[in-house]
């Protein structure tokens, strides 16, 4: 039996690049599309996946470690590697920085990886990147310019609309 998740992922993603007009009228579905994707996913795992996952609490360290060290390194040396722009730089580093979501969930689900486990490392990642997130940006681009870890906390935190680099 073939499953034609992964199938109609591609045939909608190459539509997608080739054809990005067509799926904008479909933006402000978004966030309904992304929970029904993630419902899905979650339907397919049980309970005792979840127990697997927190008896095996070294995996899930190392895997929420890795995501704030080492992602935002591998953009802070890209960014050196690349030559970027302060500005540049500074996103990609706070792109690094940010945790994993939807979009990691479903490459797991579809290269039949460990779903709980990935579930598991997002959801812990995004609890802890309303501290680490600024943090980290902060360390990387501080010296370039000037990083608002106040202002970024509370926006992620949903205290302020916006945010402005100077």
């Amino acid at each position: 039996m073939i499953n034609t998740f992964p199938i109609l992922a591609i045939v909608f993603t190459a539509t997608a690049i080739y054809r990005p007009h067509w799926f904008i009228p479909l933006a402000e579905w978004l966030p309904v599309l992304l929970g029904i994707i993630m419902l899905t996913m979650g339907m397919t795992l049980q309970f005792a996946d979840f127990i697997t996952v927190f008896n095996q609490k070294k995996i899930v360290f190392v895997g929420t470690a890795m995501q704030f060290l080492i992602m935002p390194l591998f953009g802070w040396l890209l960014a050196g590697l690349f030559n970027l722009s302060p500005l540049l730089t500074a996103g990609l580093i706070l792109v690094g920085s940010c945790p994993g979501g939807t979009a990691s969930n479903v490459i797991c689900f579809l290269s039949k990886g460990d779903v709980a486990l990935s579930v598991t490392l997002t959801t812990i990642s995004t609890l802890l990147a309303f501290i680490a997130t600024p943090v980290l940006t902060w360390l990387y681009v501080g010296q370039i310019i000037e990083v608002p870890i106040l202002s970024m906390l509370l926006l992620i935190l949903g205290g302020f609309k916006t945010l402005t680099f100077r």
